[in-house]
């Protein structure tokens, strides 16, 4: 035998890991890298949707402040609206009270007055076209039957029965609604000599006081001043008088002068002539 050993030599056991082994940790690193960064991914996630929903519920908050202060703004406007709703209602019965009041007064003194103008009778009459008796939807009309004759409209009417029927008309309303002073322009011109004698004692009448009484209103009815405008001698010279003054207009050398009489002064003056 040589002096050399070739029996085999024990190895001694390796400290660092197989390939695999290796493999295995770099691949177990990875997924707790990749796992980290997920839940790091989503923490990020969960803090932004949960700022976005911050945001979005302050959003909402101040919608819905604004959208409660314009229904506050719309239930008192509705509210507002109910009340004058109901004002104009009851405005427009008292509307409607008083003016069939009126209307039932003039509308009977109206007849009245027109008998005593037309003398030999006839009858006039206002009477409202609504069928539903509202006079402000389409008006009044004015109907006259003069006498000897059917019923017409007041437009219908020659001139001297329009001139009647208006006269009858104001005289009517001044029951109503007294005026201080009235100017009458020529409304004899249609008129032919009877008539216009009747309607100058009548105007003369007017001028005079008429208790409720013989009115036929609430209370008294005063007196009206009258300037009457005519040519014709038998308004003022029937009635000569009657007349408080007498003013007349003539053309002297291309001028026009006025004179103004005292009928009753003059009727004196002639008495004592």
């Amino acid at each position: 035998m040589d002096g050399t050993d070739s029996s085999p030599r024990p190895r001694r056991p390796s400290s660092s890991p197989s390939v695999a082994e290796a493999k295995d940790l770099v691949a177990q690193a990875e997924y707790a890298a990749a796992t980290l960064s997920q839940a790091v991914g989503a923490s990020a996630t969960l803090a932004t949707s949960s700022l976005q929903r911050r945001e979005a519920i302050a959003a909402y908050a101040a919608q819905l402040s604004v959208v409660q202060s314009r229904r506050s703004e719309l239930d008192e406007a509705i509210a507002s609206a109910e009340t004058l709703a109901d004002e104009l209602a009851s405005l427009r019965e008292e509307r409607l009270s008083k003016f069939m009041s009126g209307y039932d007064l003039i509308n009977s003194r109206l007849q009245e007055t027109y008998r005593m103008l037309t003398v030999a009778g006839g009858s006039a009459q206002l009477s409202l076209v609504d069928a539903g008796g509202d006079p402000f939807a389409e008006g009044i009309a004015f109907d006259v039957s003069p006498p000897y004759k059917g019923w017409r409209p007041v437009q219908n009417l020659s001139g001297g029965e329009k001139t009647l029927a208006s006269l009858a008309l104001t005289f009517a309303i001044h029951a109503f609604a007294p005026n201080a002073v009235y100017v009458l322009d020529e409304i004899d011109a249609a008129l032919d000599r009877h008539n216009v004698g009747i309607v100058a004692a009548y105007v003369r009448r007017r001028t005079q006081r008429l208790s409720a009484e013989q009115a036929g209103t609430a209370a008294d009815v005063p007196g009206a001043q009258f300037i009457v405008v005519s040519l014709r001698d038998e308004m003022y010279g029937c009635n000569l008088l009657g007349t408080d003054r007498l003013i007349g207009i003539a053309k002297i050398d291309n001028c026009t002068r006025s004179f103004v009489l005292d009928p009753a002064r003059e009727v004196d003056r002639l008495n004592s002539e």
